[in-house]
């Protein structure tokens, strides 16, 4: 199943990261994440993850995922 979603990160380590999203994940679901860099141009991260906790907040959704592999790719498409 592919679920599509946009989602704030509130902090990311070189292990993981803990996002807000809209929808809610499954614990145990892998997904691929796209985060954007905050540079003059466009650069992304990609990272394949997976989904490690879940909890409902007051705005939607917050998800701990674990990367796998540890490091992204980078690219200027997202």
């Amino acid at each position: 199943m592919r679920v599509f979603g946009t989602a704030s990160l509130e902090n990311v380590s070189t292990r993981g990261a803990l996002i807000q999203m809209d929808k809610p994940l499954w614990l145990g679901a892998q997904v691929d994440l796209s985060i954007k860099l905050p540079f003059e141009k466009a650069s992304w991260m990609l990272y394949s993850a997976e989904v490690l906790r879940t909890e409902p907040t007051a705005s939607g959704h917050r998800v701990a995922v674990e990367f796998s592999p540890a490091k992204p790719v980078f690219t200027d498409i997202a």
